[in-house]
């Protein structure tokens, strides 16, 4: 697997735990567009911390090997 293949890999993987994790979070009853924003940034926080896990720890183990 080359470096590209791996890093759209843990883009799309982070992307779709997040999109399932706001959707369970704010999928209470059909409320249509109205709490959207709040669904958003959901999305963006888990996508961000699923981003920092997953790279942050594969640089604090290069950096350990250094």
């Amino acid at each position: 697997m080359g470096t590209g293949i791996k890093s759209w890999l843990i883009n799309v993987i982070c992307g779709l735990a997040a999109y399932t994790g706001s959707r369970f979070i704010w999928a209470e009853k059909d409320t249509g567009v109205d709490r959207l924003h709040w669904e958003l940034l959901t999305f963006a926080v888990f996508y961000l911390i699923l981003q920092a896990l997953i790279r942050g720890r594969k640089l604090a183990k290069k950096g350990k090997e250094a």
